[in-house]
């Protein structure tokens, strides 16, 4: 007697057809899904049993682009992500969670990585991105910032299972030492010709204004009318840190005339030093003026290699060092600086050849 043949079993995960009506085949694939659990899913509408397992494959291709990568693992099939894609994906989940100008500067200093942003990040290694990094032509702070963002990138990447070994190559990159030119404050002299030219020029009065305040530029220019407390003479402002944050700030009689001016012109908005239409003073636009109003005072603001030595910042260390002076109660400046260590407000403050002179004179 002939030997009977055994009916061909499909192995386990490659798909099963049942018929389900005339020239009417659907194809089952099961998903071994995370936590043991098992899920089907088909597709129907081919007219022999040999389409409708033929298709098995592409079914379970597609459903597990749709399941986490582990999940795809063990089926036997690689997820994989473009370095680009995966930053956008990161983005897309986090960019509620940070400041518009943090999402802008996380974006632009990516682009560091554009040679390598097509590569699957399964494939890139720490050579690469220091490859990138020390390549790159771009200005300093650049690579500091996309370090911090592809470290961001690789935390929410690593546990999605789209880095071999689990590993965050952006915690390796290393940056080139830089020397950040030394700032200081507005010279004396030069601060008492702005005050001068305060009296009829505005953006002198917001500068002479700045030095007397100490506020960081950006805090200075986000003062509103609610903000300044008139019968007492002094401002709630801050934002940097939790000792910067909405601290008291007095407001020095010398330039108490200009503050209530400003209060008084800025009908318009909520700012107390505002553009024109009312609106706020951008940081571009106060930097412009700042430096065309040192300009029209013949004060040089580069050091030899070009780089800015004085910039709207300076105005707070101009503070800081007319502070000094008052032989203050270190408590107290620290208050009016936002700042929690000493060593910080005496980084801000200037020394000039006289202070030195004055303590060896009195030794």
């Amino acid at each position: 007697m002939p030997k009977e043949q055994k009916r061909k079993t499909r192995a386990n995960g490659t798909g099963t057809a049942i018929k389900i009506g005339n020239n009417n085949w659907k194809v089952i694939v099961t998903i071994d899904s995370m936590g043991g659990k098992l899920r089907r899913r088909c597709k129907q509408g081919f007219s022999t049993k040999t389409e409708a397992l033929a298709y098995a494959p592409q079914l379970l291709k597609d459903s597990l682009e749709k399941c986490p990568p582990v999940v795809a693992a063990k089926h036997g099939i690689e997820k994989r992500m473009t370095f680009k894609a995966a930053f956008d994906a990161f983005m897309a989940s986090h960019e509620t969670d940070i400041s518009k100008t943090l999402a802008v500067n996380y974006r632009n200093a990516m682009k560091v990585f554009a040679p390598i942003e097509n590569y699957d990040l399964a494939s890139i290694g720490i050579d690469d991105l220091q490859y990138c990094i020390d390549n790159a032509r771009c200005g300093k702070s650049i690579p500091k910032f996309a370090k911090v963002a592809a470290g961001l990138m690789y935390k929410w990447a690593v546990p999605r299972g789209y880095v071999p070994g689990n590993i965050n190559y952006a915690q390796y990159i290393k940056l080139k030492p830089t020397e950040d030119p030394a700032k200081t404050g507005i010279p004396l002299p030069v601060l008492k010709k702005i005050g001068k030219l305060a009296e009829t020029d505005v953006t002198a009065r917001i500068v002479y204004c700045h030095c007397y305040l100490g506020f960081r530029p950006g805090e200075l220019l986000a003062l509103r009318i609610g903000d300044l407390y008139a019968k007492d003479r002094y401002f709630i402002g801050g934002s940097k840190t939790e000792a910067g944050k909405n601290r008291m700030v007095t407001i020095s009689p010398k330039i108490w005339p200009y503050v209530e001016w400003f209060a008084g012109n800025a009908i318009d908005g909520p700012y107390i030093f505002s553009v024109a239409n009312g609106k706020k003073l951008s940081d571009k636009i106060y930097r412009e003026r700042f430096y065309a109003l040192l300009d029209r005072l013949g004060v040089s603001y580069r050091d030899k290699d070009g780089n800015r030595t004085i910039t709207p910042h300076s105005c707070r260390h101009t503070f800081a060092t007319l502070v000094k002076g008052l032989h203050a109660p270190a408590a107290d400046v620290l208050k009016l600086m936002g700042h929690t260590d000493v060593s910080m407000t005496v980084y801000y403050q200037d020394t000039s050849l006289e202070d030195l002179r004055k303590i060896t004179d009195e030794i």
